[in-house]
């Protein structure tokens, strides 16, 4: 944590495995709609970006780029140490203190940018060759500081939970109409969004 030295041919081997996590990404039928949900939503935001970049953007990533955003980001006050086991409290937190109590805080310029209004609804459809099909509908969400994300956790539980909820109870289970469905928040910096999904077969979409 404190001194790594990013070896070369580790991240060449991490970037083969980001290629194959692309590709794997493209053919997946969930990571798709999610994505083209995020890129209409967000237009020229960075939430409209993919974690795992693109086979463009990963083939210019460099040492030298991961050693920049190492150096910025890894702060002692941007970081959490979690700490599980049968663990003797006060013999742990001198071996914290020892190993991590050198690190200096410093501060971090956390960018915001501004989110594009959305002026009416967009329905975007997407046609892959897979046997199952995928509704997601999204709406502009919250900042992380919001007191109203609290609510829209609850809204999230009651919804659209995976496995349980009203959304799974009256779609999966009363009408038979689909394998499983689901939901969340995703509250950020800037404003998140909202959004709800639904896996079923093409004939009920």
């Amino acid at each position: 944590v404190k001194n790594p030295t990013f070896p070369q041919d580790e991240i060449d081997l991490n970037k083969k495995h980001m290629q194959t996590a692309l590709v794997q990404r493209d053919e997946n039928v969930s990571s798709v709609t999610s994505y083209l949900l995020r890129q209409h939503l967000y237009k020229t935001h960075p939430y409209a970006h993919d974690g795992l970049g693109t086979a463009e953007s990963l083939a210019l990533l460099s040492r030298a780029n991961i050693g920049v955003y190492y150096k910025y980001f890894t702060k002692p006050n941007n970081m959490v140490l979690a700490i599980f086991g049968d663990i003797d409290p006060k013999q742990m937190l001198a071996s914290v203190e020892k190993k991590f109590g050198g690190l200096k805080k410093e501060k971090i310029d956390f960018k915001t940018y501004p989110v594009p209004e959305i002026a009416e609804p967009e329905e975007v459809p997407n046609v892959l060759n897979k046997e199952q099909a995928m509704v997601m509908v999204g709406f502009p969400g919250v900042t992380i500081d919001n007191e109203e994300r609290y609510g829209l956790e609850i809204l999230e539980a009651i919804l659209g939970s995976s496995f349980n909820g009203r959304l799974f109870i009256g779609i999966r289970e009363k009408l038979g109409k689909a394998y499983t469905m689901g939901g969340g928040s995703l509250p950020g910096l800037d404003p998140g969004y909202i959004f709800f999904y639904v896996l079923t077969e093409p004939t009920s979409v």
